[in-house]
């Protein structure tokens, strides 16, 4: 597959968005031409780790934990998440959970990609209805005619634009009225949301300001709480599943036990989620001993933002993150596969190389809506090296 193949895949297979043949932000090193194989073992235990995790997010004490440990002003709700995603790594002994994103990007160009491959999408064919519906039980029944804005801080400064311009195009042939918005044009008088003067009735909500505290956001952050303002992903969704301390929770025994998990279920979350910790649960001298075997990362931030590999970090910057809200999670090396440089490379470098991947679930409620991969080289995925960028994946026995 051809990058320009993968832009005329919209003309025959989905033509809402037929654009991004012209769309500028659409570049290659967002798609790989590579196809990430997937055991069959592998999946149903990844489904079967979302489903638990995702029933002891409801348990009651679970709830009442997690409302007493995230900040002062969110208030935990019935909210679900629209795109929500759990990333892996594979490993020689299964896999193992990175991170959990409640904006997860790539399911369109993902979609694509599948039929760009001639793929049957895992785990159904059938991709664009279950978005659809995820939306319509995040926001309510389409009317045609309402106005959904697709919101971000310095919107039109990302990198990513092309994504929000593929939403903003499905959302149009739902129905919607549809507008990308950048987060400082959005007005709340207590009354009535308004963005560009304009009456807004859903919120697809890209902001990583998770819990919307900035200065920048006080107006959604407001608005938030009136009913008629529907929004998603929302701040109760992050709190409950993809604030990273609750990967410290979910990885301790004792915790688990409280949220009513019998044995098997707690040595199948432990399978996937390997100890996490704050970096204030132990000494600096201990973190620093073991710190080639463990990555630092910020709490509340997304990506490769302020994350630190143990291995590389320096001790002076070790010792700026100690007052800091940092976890720190064992390192876990992302397996690899080779992938075929684009022909347009040198004769050096079109040989074969191996590129690490993770494995990202689409997920709404308990059902797994869509698997893909990204690809990367260096230390986290970037979206920076030509052969990298999003894929498919397709299923093996085993």
């Amino acid at each position: 597959m051809t990058f320009r193949r993968f832009l005329d895949t919209p003309k025959t297979h989905f033509p809402t968005l037929s654009f991004l043949a012209e769309e500028p932000t659409m570049m290659p090193l967002f798609v790989s031409d590579t196809v990430v194989p997937l055991s069959s073992a592998t999946f149903a235990q990844c489904q079967k780790f979302i489903r638990t995790f995702r029933r002891v997010t409801d348990h009651p004490l679970y709830r009442q934990d997690t409302q007493a440990a995230i900040q002062e002003g969110v208030r935990l709700d019935n909210a679900d998440s629209a795109l929500l995603c759990f990333d892996f790594y594979m490993t020689p002994e299964g896999p193992r959970l990175i991170e959990i994103n409640t904006n997860g990007a790539g399911y369109p160009t993902i979609a694509l990609l599948y039929a760009a491959h001639g793929l049957t999408p895992v785990p159904s064919s059938d991709v664009w209805d279950p978005l659809r519906q995820m939306f319509v039980a995040e926001w309510g029944p389409v009317i045609p005619g309402q106005r959904v804005v697709i919101v971000d801080e310095d919107v039109f400064e990302q990198r990513t634009m092309f994504e929000f311009k593929s939403y903003q195009a499905i959302f149009q042939s739902w129905g919607y009225l549809c507008d990308i918005v950048d987060m400082k044009d959005l007005y709340y008088d207590g009354e009535q949301l308004m963005a560009l003067g304009k009456p807004v009735d859903n919120i697809y909500n890209r902001c990583c300001d998770f819990y919307l505290s900035m200065p920048s956001n006080t107006v959604l952050a407001r608005a938030i709480s009136d009913p008629k303002v529907h929004v998603s992903p929302h701040p109760s969704s992050y709190a409950l599943m993809a604030d990273k301390g609750r990967m410290v929770t979910m990885s301790q025994t004792s915790f688990l036990e409280r949220y009513g998990c019998d044995t098997a279920l707690i040595a199948l979350i432990q399978s996937v989620i390997p100890p996490v910790r704050h970096i204030q649960d132990e000494s600096p001298e201990t973190w620093w001993q073991q710190r080639k075997h463990c990555f630092f990362k910020p709490q509340n931030t997304y990506g490769s933002k302020a994350v630190y590999k143990g291995s590389s970090i320096s001790r002076k910057k070790f010792d700026t993150l100690l007052d800091q809200a940092y976890v720190v999670q064992p390192y876990f090396q992302a397996d690899m596969v080779p992938v075929t440089l684009p022909s347009e490379t040198d004769s050096l470098t079109a040989q074969p190389a191996m590129f690490k991947y993770d494995l990202r679930f689409f997920v709404y409620g308990e059902v797994v809506l869509m698997v893909g991969a990204r690809l990367f080289q260096g230390q986290v995925t970037n979206f920076q090296t030509l052969g990298g960028g999003f894929a498919p994946v397709q299923i093996s026995n085993g």
